[in-house]
């Protein structure tokens, strides 16, 4: 017997909530654009404080109940599944004020989770006093290749890791986090850091290029560029068999191969044996149906919040290092006393 669609509702309708604020086009599929796609849910409300992006709303996705209050549409809608897409600062607010009016039992986080990590751990407590199942949407995580490659590492397909080179623009907090989830999704928890080069010293979200250390096994390299100049996040990851590269903000990846050629060179190489579309584009419609699934089936959720939680703490002992100009190397305290700093994130 087919189940009609959870009523959805959407928190935050700008660019990664429903394509209609900011300046340009982002490749990354929006949260009303998730719902609309997904079979099992429907998309009912949507709120947002200003009124120009709730016309836009209104006109692109022909949503008709609109508010600019999120207490006011879940008491009056009683959705089944919500999206906070408003910025972090936000996000432990509005909790606060959905849970307790709400009856619904999923929600998709965006990230960063919060704007400290004690935030992050009471999110994750109110999230468990009232059963409802948060997934967080670092979107490399629900693209159908970057989960191909996870378990290619896992299974030693590229052999040992001999070095991994990252470049991204903009502040660690918001976007540096990115690469700091996608480290512990691919090869797991880092033993440390090292600030190397502050771009921009900013206070709140500063830009920095720092390494990362995993024991004696590799180091990441992860270099902050301009991004008045253009956006950038690309990953090189050298194996002893062979090379993978995800290139064009994530959303191609391209794999060598050890060609052996000493024969006619001398030497072996690396050859490119596959090109293809990662699939980042539509990861947040997968994240959707996650945590639909993930609350159905009573398991965890691909990026829970203490993932999320990890990433934003990792990325603020790198800010604070940074902007106290502290080029040393420190172990990571989110990771290493976790259950100290976060006693309630499971």
């Amino acid at each position: 017997m087919k189940t009609s669609p959870l009523r959805a509702a959407l928190i935050g309708c700008g660019r990664i909530g429903a394509g209609c604020s900011g300046i340009g086009h982002s490749r990354l599929q929006s949260h009303a654009a998730a719902y609309t796609a997904c079979e099992g849910t429907n998309l009912v409300a949507a709120c947002d404080p200003d009124e120009k992006v709730l016309a836009c709303m209104s006109e692109k996705w022909g949503i008709e109940r609109l508010y600019r209050d999120a207490g006011e549409m879940i008491q009056s809608e009683d959705p089944e599944v919500v999206s906070i897409c408003t910025p972090a600062s936000s996000h432990l607010s509005l909790m606060r004020e959905v849970v307790a009016l709400g009856s619904f039992k999923r929600v998709l986080l965006e990230k960063p989770v919060a704007s400290t990590p004690e935030e992050a751990a009471e999110i994750d407590m109110l999230a468990k006093a009232n059963n409802v199942t948060v997934a967080v949407n670092y979107a490399r995580r629900y693209a159908p290749v970057y989960q191909a490659v996870a378990k290619g590492f896992q299974e030693g397909q590229y052999g040992d890791i001999q070095h991994i080179q990252v470049v991204y623009t903009k502040g660690i907090v918001n976007n540096g986090s990115h690469v700091l989830d996608l480290l512990r999704f691919l090869f797991g928890d880092p033993d440390g850091f090292a600030v190397v080069n502050v771009i921009s010293p900013v206070a709140e979200d500063p830009e920095v290029s720092f390494r990362v250390v995993y024991q004696d096994r590799f180091e990441v390299w992860i270099s902050c560029v301009d991004s008045s100049q253009y956006n950038v996040f690309d990953m090189d990851v050298f194996g002893t068999r062979g090379r993978l590269r995800f290139t064009d903000l994530g959303h191609k990846s391209s794999v060598y191969n050890v060609e052996d050629v000493r024969e006619i060179h001398g030497f072996r190489q690396l050859k490119m044996d596959s090109l293809q579309d990662t699939g980042l584009s539509t990861a947040t419609g997968r994240a959707v149906s996650d945590v639909l699934d993930a609350e159905k089936e009573g398991r965890l959720p691909i990026c829970t919040i203490r993932d999320g939680a990890l990433a934003l703490s990792m990325a603020v002992e790198i800010a604070e290092a940074a902007v106290l100009d502290k080029k040393l190397f420190h172990s990571f305290v989110s990771l290493k006393s976790g259950e100290n700093r976060f006693p309630n994130l499971s």
